[in-house]
């Protein structure tokens, strides 16, 4: 286990909620071992559920203080950009989905949809493609979304899971279930939504690798207090009894490009593709992997 260095800022006892009697994503009251040191006082560590194989903070942030924190988040508009290339992104997505897969009428779920520009650019793929097609949105986040102008995009906007209704097509949960303290019942609440047959794609951090050749990374504790990686995506339909087959599960994509990052893109780059070898030559019932170091994880689940 390796101490992590924090730049934000450090917590105290008033702000954390103790969260060491079960594993906040499956709900095992089995014991987790500690992986990483994301703060020495007062102490928090990262554990390791050996049930789901995910990691997950020792002590979580309270409510108060995570509105607060993500209050001046939202107020830093250059801080919500964590993917460069909207339409890169949505092609990548649609490109894995069989075209044959969306009728003349799509819904899609998107949490965590921050201003909408995700689900905006697929949607403008998904209608480009068929004239008489419409697109119905549901996007799941705090803060409202920026407008739709096109009149066959249907957005509606609700500001927790709980209001989640429906099932749909394509449920989409990107960069931001790291994010959720209590994040079992969103699990059960988004693969519910997932319509029969329908996708279900995430994309979350996968750092914990990292840390053991980093000493001093930054975790970026409190806004990340979950790692899920290949061990936890490769279990989870298994782990929330979610009929579903994988179509894909690797290391996620590379979220910048090299006009806007070149250095950070070939890093990323020479990190995955030992992965991606891996998973070229590994049967797709192995649910470990060797090589780690890849920094995010995605999966696109089918629902049976």
């Amino acid at each position: 286990m390796r101490d992590g260095s924090f730049r934000g800022n450090y917590l105290s006892e008033s702000d954390l909620v103790d969260c060491t009697r079960f594993c906040p994503i499956c709900t095992s009251a089995s014991e987790r071992r500690a992986a990483f040191q994301l703060q020495s006082a007062p102490k928090i560590f990262l554990l390791k559920c050996e049930d789901c194989k995910a990691y997950s903070a020792s002590r979580m942030p309270t409510s108060d203080y995570l509105a607060g924190y993500y209050k001046r988040f939202y107020s830093n508009e250059e801080r919500r950009v964590t993917f460069t290339g909207d339409l890169r992104f949505a092609q990548h997505i649609l490109g894995v989905i069989p075209r044959d897969h969306w009728g003349d009428s799509v819904r899609i779920l998107d949490f965590g949809s921050g201003d909408g520009s995700l689900t905006r650019a697929i949607s403008q793929c998904l209608v480009s493609q068929n004239k008489r097609r419409t697109v119905r949105l549901l996007l799941v986040d705090s803060q409202p979304p920026a407008n739709f102008s096109d009149e066959r995009i249907i957005v509606r906007h609700v500001t927790t899971f709980e209001q989640i209704v429906g099932e749909y097509d394509l449920v989409l949960a990107s960069s931001v279930l790291e994010h959720i303290p209590k994040l079992n019942p969103v699990f059960q609440s988004l693969f519910a939504a997932t319509a029969k047959h329908g996708y279900f794609y995430a994309r979350t951090p996968f750092a914990v690798p990292l840390t053991r050749v980093i000493p001093k990374f930054d975790f970026m504790y409190p806004g990340h207090v979950h790692d899920l990686g290949a061990s936890f995506w490769n279990r989870a339909a298994d782990t929330f009894r979610f009929r579903a087959r994988y179509h894909s599960s690797g290391p996620s994509i590379v979220a910048t490009t090299w006009k806007d990052d070149p250095v950070r893109t070939m890093a990323a780059y020479a990190l995955k593709f030992p992965a991606q070898i891996e998973g070229a030559l590994t049967s797709s019932s192995r649910k470990d992997r060797v090589w780690n170091l890849v920094g995010g994880w995605e999966v696109f689940l089918q629902r049976e």
